[in-house]
């Protein structure tokens, strides 16, 4: 999310296949990202088992994630996404 704009774009992605979802946020609120999310993946839920997100702010309602789609999410680390960074140069 870009600071001062108010629209944003979630875009989540399969770690096997690769497979993606890009969904048009409105605006930046939680709990219209949260929703938007738990929509998306509602209907493919029995596709996986774990959910990881970044540690960003728009996360904070990763319980919703966890309850309403009946998986585990965890927290990327910040020291795996520095480490993948430097060994991408």
């Amino acid at each position: 999310m870009v600071k001062g704009h108010t629209r944003a774009l979630l875009t989540l992605v399969e770690r096997n296949t690769r497979y993606t979802i890009n969904i048009h946020l409105t605006d930046k609120q939680v709990d219209l990202l949260a929703d938007a999310a738990i929509t998306a993946m509602r209907g493919l839920k029995e596709l996986f088992k774990r959910i990881t997100l970044d540690n960003g702010l728009e996360f904070t309602e990763q319980n919703r994630f966890a309850q309403a789609l009946e998986v585990n999410v965890d927290f990327c680390s910040s020291l795996f996404i520095m480490g993948a960074k430097k060994k991408r140069k």
